[in-house]
């Protein structure tokens, strides 16, 4: 039970890390005409995710255990993670290219 709460935690910490970083890559990306529905779109599409994300870790938990379904979920959010890394390369470039 321990390990479970806290492997929940860790995933809030890294999911409550995470926010910040992907608003600024939004705010970034989006200009000033395009923004909020850029924002809009955001909210929309992260909240039908979220929700259909819940029932695979859900199913998989009843047949195995909840541990088990939180270490599944946990590894899918860490490929998700992997999603920024185009952007972290543009951004390391764009910094290269302003100090020569």
């Amino acid at each position: 039970m321990a390990g479970l709460l806290i492997g929940h935690g860790l995933t809030y910490l890294a999911q409550g890390a995470a926010g910040p970083m992907h608003s600024a890559l939004l705010h970034r990306e989006a200009d000033r005409k395009t923004r909020a529905t850029v924002l809009s779109l955001n909210s929309m599409v992260s909240g039908g995710a979220y929700s259909i994300g819940l029932l695979p870790p859900t199913v998989f938990a009843g047949a195995t255990s909840a541990a088990n379904a939180t270490v599944v979920a946990g590894a899918f959010s860490i490929l998700g993670a992997a999603c920024y890394l185009p952007a972290l390369r543009q951004e390391r470039r764009q910094a290269a290219a302003a100090a020569s």
